[in-house]
Order: C-alpha cells, then structure tokens, then sequence
C-alpha cells in the first residue's frame, strides 16, 4: 500500500504541532512565556483528510486559534468540518443542506454555520422529517444569523 505525501504531512503536521504545545505549555507555566492568540492560515484546504479536519476543529475550539483562514482554488465548495461535525453529533444533512451552507460560508464564519446544525436539525425534526434539508437550512439561518454580519475590530 502507497502512503501519501498528504498522509505524511498531516502525521507530521500532529507531531509538530505536539511537540510545540508541550513546549509553549512549560515555558507558560514557568512564566516565560504567554500565550497571544493569532490566525492560522491553511492553503489548499480542499485536500485535507478527516484527521486534517479533525486536528483543525480541536484547534479552532482552542484559545490559541481563535481565527481560522481557509483558501482553495476550487471556487465555492462544502468544507469537510460542517460534514464531519454533523457526523459527531448524529446529525443528517442533505448534500442541497450542505451546498446552501457553502453559498452561505461567503457571507460568514465557519464557526457561525456549524453552530446552525443543531437548531436546524430540531426545526427538521418538529417537521417530521429525519434529516436536515435546504428548507430547514434556509429558515433556521433567516432566524438565527444577522442579515449583514459586521467583522470584529
């Protein structure tokens, strides 16, 4: 079996990124140090995998990346993370769902669409249906987000 180059940067990327935490974790704990918070900026980001994903979510709900930039030259496209968080909390979604909320991810955070799955899911349920729609997606996003979001100073 081939491994992949992405596959090795990934396991890499994890490694480093432990290493770097247990040594800014000691040298914060000894006073040497603090932590500011900053922007990770991540390329490319159509080809990352579930553990890519997965390592990016721990790290957004981290106080160290508050901020996360993602770009491809893929054009509009559904980022993994909204897919794979719904998978974690057992939440169906329908691929016209997940298009709806990459048309609205250029309007807004990724932080703000993946905290719509749940109030979408219930809406979808008192509905009676078993996964969450366009329908669903559209008006559970006319209640909860702001029509025009204003960026942080």
């Amino acid at each position: 079996m081939e491994i992949k180059k992405t596959e090795v940067l990934i396991e890499y990327f994890h490694r480093a990124i432990g290493e770097i935490n247990k040594v800014g974790n000691k040298y914060i704990d000894q006073g040497v140090s603090e932590l500011v918070p900053s922007v990770l900026f991540v390329d490319e980001v159509h080809i990352l995998d579930i553990k890519g994903f997965t390592s990016l979510h721990q790290a957004l709900e981290s106080s160290i990346i508050p901020i996360m930039i993602f770009a491809s030259n893929r054009g509009h496209c559904v980022i993994r993370t909204t897919k794979i968080r719904a998978q974690m909390e057992w939440i169906h979604i329908s691929e016209e769902a997940l298009n709806h909320l990459g048309k609205m991810g250029t309007k807004t955070t990724l932080r703000s669409l993946v905290q719509l799955l749940t109030p979408a899911n219930l809406l979808a349920k008192i509905n009676g249906k078993d996964s969450i729609e366009q329908e669903s997606m559209e008006e559970t996003s006319k209640l909860f987000m702001m029509p025009n979001p204003q960026p942080r100073s």
